[in-house]
């Protein structure tokens, strides 16, 4: 049987010179006196304060810090091996990093209450199966949190209030309960590289931005049989992130909040209908299922939502990121459709594609100019497979000189040039004169 053992302590960072920290070796596998000021577990000479910590065999009664320890800063932990769980006395961390690099299936568990004085890596050696490093205690402090490694790092138990960001650069960050990574005000985003993962385990999480990491991105999946969701946009965060989102089990899906703006950028597959509650959320790669703009939320971006569009009252929905066109599935609106335009060169205007049905009976549309005025004879701003509702129920800043066509070459809606009052007379004469001679 395999025994794991977790190591528990209370841990400050501070930012303090390591060129001078000496290194000490757990040696004991023993039960009997396995505390940190032992000298017998260290093969004889107990480490001093702002020494480098290496414990790299397996501790069956487990490496601990008892009250009565006199060891209470450590530059740097190395753990190489399975520890054991102990309560014990503060511990402060005088470097930027926690390793743990025994590899295999090998599980590491720290009950660390960290307080950042500096940005610290969290570096996870390769693991297979379930080998993973756990941290169940606080992480504090107004620095960043950076899982390095291509191992498992595990979040659970106390939910973490750093101010910095996430930065999951390798690997896969792995969060095991409920909104274990800081959100809201003064809180950072969470920026994910290439080739990680961010693993949502069976867990709701809420967040601020998302992102790519330094122009790269990775992905973010959701395990487990139960709904649990991600939420996107405390804080009033901005986010624009390129990978993909797979989830699976219930209704799990994706709300946005905060009055910000998340770009999402790559494949999106989630089970249930997510929402959008306040600020955007712009689709600018493909959505699976369907999403709803409530109050105070709108819709956009340039890509395709498969499921159904709902835009109820104070809700918007915005094709596009300026002029663009969006694809969705169906469309039932009764907030605002807004349609931006501009008639520089031949002119043109955004376009919501929707494949099946189109209902507008309680829809505002509202035309914003973004650039000069328009001066084609038509602008298509919408198609469908089918309509519902004969006109939008509010038409708000209708460019000048064009009126609204519902059935404009078909299954289109269109903004059409009204021809001037002299065009349309000569019309009518020229259509008079052509009967009369008909009749003669």
């Amino acid at each position: 049987m395999k025994h794991t053992h977790p190591l528990f302590a209370l841990v400050s960072l501070a930012s303090v010179s390591t060129s001078s920290a000496a290194t000490a070796v757990w040696s004991s596998t023993g039960t009997a006196g396995a505390n940190w000021s032992d000298a017998a577990n260290w093969g004889g000479t107990a480490p001093v304060n702002g020494d480098d910590i290496e414990i790299g065999i397996p501790v069956a009664g487990g490496a601990r810090i008892t009250t009565n320890d006199s060891l209470t800063s450590v530059n740097s932990l190395w753990l190489k091996a399975n520890l054991n769980e102990a309560n014990g006395n503060a511990l402060t961390l005088n470097g930027n990093s926690v390793r743990f690099t025994a590899g295999g299936t090998s599980v590491g568990r720290i009950g660390l209450n960290l307080d950042l004085t500096q940005n610290t890596n969290y570096e996870v050696s390769a693991n297979t199966g379930t080998g993973r490093l756990e941290v169940s205690g606080n992480i504090a402090g107004a620095f960043a949190l950076n899982k390095t490694g291509d191992g498992r790092l595990r979040l659970v138990g106390t939910a973490k209030t750093y101010s910095g960001d996430t930065n999951v650069t390798a690997g896969m960050l792995d969060v095991s309960s409920d909104n274990m990574l800081p959100f809201g005000t003064g809180k950072g985003n969470v920026n994910i590289g290439v080739g990680a993962t961010f693993f949502l385990n069976n867990v709701n999480t809420q967040i601020n931005g998302l992102n790519d990491y330094n122009s790269t991105t990775g992905t973010i999946s959701k395990a487990g049989n139960n709904t649990r969701n991600l939420t996107l946009g405390n804080g009033d965060a901005n986010g624009s992130f390129s990978g993909a989102i797979t989830f699976t089990g219930g209704s799990s899906t994706i709300h946005k909040v905060g009055a910000g703006t998340q770009v999402l950028s790559g494949n999106v597959s989630t089970v249930g209908t997510g929402t959008v509650s306040g600020g955007a959320l712009l689709i600018n790669g493909t959505w699976n299922t369907g999403l709803t703009a409530n109050s105070g939320g709108t819709i956009g971006g340039t890509g395709t939502i498969s499921g159904a569009v709902t835009v109820n009252a104070g809700g918007k929905l915005a094709p596009g990121a300026s002029i663009e066109s969006l694809g969705v599935g169906s469309a039932n609106i009764a907030g605002t459709l807004v349609t931006e335009y501009d008639g520089t060169g031949s002119g043109t205007i955004d376009l919501l594609s929707v494949t099946g049905l189109l209902d507008i009976a309680n829809a505002t549309v509202d035309f914003n100019m973004f650039g000069t005025a328009l001066d084609d004879a038509s602008y298509i701003f919408a198609s469908y497979g089918s309509l519902n509702g004969a006109a939008f129920a509010n038409v708000v800043d209708l460019p000048s000189g064009y009126e609204i066509n519902y059935a404009f070459g078909g299954n289109n809606i269109a903004l059409v040039a009204v021809p001037e009052p002299a065009a349309a007379l000569l019309g009518t004469i020229g259509a008079l004169a052509l009967l009369r001679r008909r009749r003669n």
